[in-house]
């Protein structure tokens, strides 16, 4: 198989001790992530960033799936093989193991790691981000304390929280 690009050091890899990170298929195109292969069977998938576990469940299509995060991040990885952690257990980048890469779900073609980043509830292409190209901004955007007067006009992007 050809791939599509070869990163030499994918995060969700960083516990192996040949990182790299081969790509199988791109976000885009009705693909909700990015798909990457490591280079043995049984691959461990750590956590790309700090944070806490949301979710754990298995689906027919998705197979074992682990959802994480912090702020306004959240990362699924999908198709593992097995499972090694916890709803709400906290998780540390580049450390804690989540699980296996497998190949588990109707959806699954073979051994990969499937992997979804939403950004403040935006699906969002997860490569640069898993390839170390750019950092993810944890920073919680929060209430801010804003006096107005009768009569201001104001305009809001976002959400207003009363």
């Amino acid at each position: 198989m050809a791939y599509l690009k070869i990163h030499s050091k994918w995060l969700p890899y960083a516990q192996m001790s040949d990182p790299r990170g081969f790509i199988s298929r791109r976000f885009g195109d009705d693909h909700s992530g990015v798909d990457s292969v490591g280079n043995a069977y049984g691959n461990p998938v750590c956590a790309i960033l700090d944070g806490r576990v949301t979710n754990v469940y298995t689906s027919t299509t998705l197979g074992h799936v682990v959802e994480y995060g912090q702020g306004p991040v959240r990362i699924a990885h999908y198709h593992l093989a097995k499972v090694s952690v916890k709803v709400g257990q906290a998780v540390t980048a580049g450390r804690d193991i989540l699980g296996t890469e497998g190949d588990t779900g109707s959806l699954a073609t073979g051994k990969h790691l499937h992997t979804s980043l939403w950004i403040d509830d935006v699906l969002t292409d997860p490569e640069p981000y898993l390839s170390g190209e750019k950092k993810l901004d944890l920073s919680q955007k929060g209430e801010m304390d804003m006096t107005y007067q009768t009569g201001d006009r104001v305009s809001v992007t976002g959400r207003i929280y009363s």
